[in-house]
């Protein structure tokens, strides 16, 4: 079990941009059993707002069938 991170700096050029992804796989825990990918959640929507909407379009155009062209 991993967890798996990756942005669109090199795959699409991005770079500047800071768009990027974070796979947790659901039967990762901590010790206590709590789920290590709530945690995860929690701190980042505390302490990041998010990409921007026109950083967002431009990562889901660089993954539809187009885009992978």
């Amino acid at each position: 079990v991993a967890i798996e991170t990756a942005s669109f700096s090199k795959y699409a050029g991005f770079t500047g941009v800071r768009l990027g992804w974070t796979v947790i796989p659901k039967q990762l825990l901590f010790t206590d059993g709590f789920p290590v990918a709530k945690d995860f959640n929690r701190i980042v929507c505390t302490c990041f707002n998010g990409a921007s909407n026109i950083s967002q379009a431009g990562g889901i155009a660089c993954l539809s069938e187009e885009g992978l062209k």
